[in-house]
């Protein structure tokens, strides 16, 4: 399916995130790195998803994905209320670029201010994906030949006289659903001695999340609970994604009676909050446990170096989950 399309879905709430997803953790060279190659035609790597029935939809918690971000104070997931009537689709695997791609064509992300107070809103100012289409991008260490960057609004206002800076909000490209809305922004922007670039960048990227159908997914159709845990835990163990705490974490979410994921969350924020232990948004369990006092960690840690035990004897993940289950009843 086209960006765009998948954009909508997202936006309707048909494309949705099971529990067991962490959240987003991306950095802003990341999604930029992602409008790169999508400008240059290269593929941004396949799509794991699970059709899930009204049935299904009833029985778990399911969130949207992030739009607006904040490193500040908007970083969790929006618990969403879907419709029972009809089938959806949660995500397994590609909530990083999907989000990327949502934040990019339709949000903000906002983050610190280099050098800015870490307790301060204003330190976190909300900044737009911005593409400059007076030219390419300057020489770089990841060899990016397009200029994309996230600007608040005080920088586009900035840069309006600078002759080398054309910058193109990238969420004027999803709004432009249609050809003549598109001409419309070539109007408006490809202006100046060098107006053939800009016009070649705006037909190029609205190509790319309008026309092209390269958004490729896999879709697990069996409603099987344990089959889909399964299956998310290989796809995101085999490599160095997902740490060991989000697994531990995605794994509990599933058979958790309630809501897990805002339990732990809840914890880790009210950690922050008051400045008892230093949680970290990213990896909440292992730090949370971390920070905790030695009186109150002996057993836990002795639990979580039976866990590592267990998992390092190839024990399958429903069967590790479920003597996690029992250790954190006893």
């Amino acid at each position: 399916m086209s960006i765009a399309k998948a954009l909508r879905q997202i936006q309707e709430h048909r494309l949705i995130l099971p529990a067991i997803q962490r959240e987003f953790v991306w950095k802003p060279s990341q999604v930029i790195q992602v409008f790169d190659s999508i400008m240059r035609g290269y593929p941004v790597g396949s799509f794991l998803s699970w059709r899930v029935s009204p049935e299904m939809i009833k029985q778990f918690k399911f969130y949207g994905f992030m739009k607006d971000y904040s490193a500040f104070d908007n970083f969790h997931n929006p618990v969403i209320d879907i419709p029972t009537d009809h089938e959806n689709v949660a995500v397994l695997d590609g909530q990083q670029r999907l989000t990327s791609l949502n934040i990019g064509l339709r949000g903000s992300y906002a983050y610190r201010n280099r050098g800015g107070w870490s307790n301060k809103s204003w330190s976190y100012p909300p900044r737009r994906l911005c593409l400059n289409l007076a030219g390419p991008a300057p020489e770089n260490e990841l060899g990016l030949q397009y200029q994309f960057q996230f600007l608040t609004a005080e920088d586009l206002q900035a840069a309006a006289d600078d002759v080398t800076k054309t910058w193109l909000p990238v969420s004027e490209i999803f709004d432009a659903a249609d050809m003549p809305a598109m001409m419309s922004l070539a109007g408006k922007y490809a202006v100046g001695p060098d107006n053939q670039t800009a016009l070649r960048m705006i037909g190029q990227l609205w190509d790319a999340v309008h026309s092209k159908a390269s958004l490729h997914f896999y879709q697990e159709e069996v409603q099987d609970i344990e089959r889909v845990l399964d299956i998310f835990v290989r796809v995101n163990s085999g490599g160095t994604v997902l740490s060991y705490s989000d697994l531990l974490l995605s794994i509990a979410t599933a058979q958790w009676e309630g809501d897990a994921r805002a339990a732990v969350h809840g914890l880790v924020d009210s950690l922050n909050n008051t400045g008892t232990a230093s949680a970290s948004r990213e990896t909440p369990s292992s730090r949370v446990v971390s920070s905790w006092p030695t009186s109150a960690t002996s057993r836990s840690r002795s639990r979580t170096s039976r866990l590592r035990t267990w998992r390092s004897s190839r024990t399958s993940g429903i069967s590790w989950v479920n003597r996690c289950m029992s250790l954190s009843s006893s």
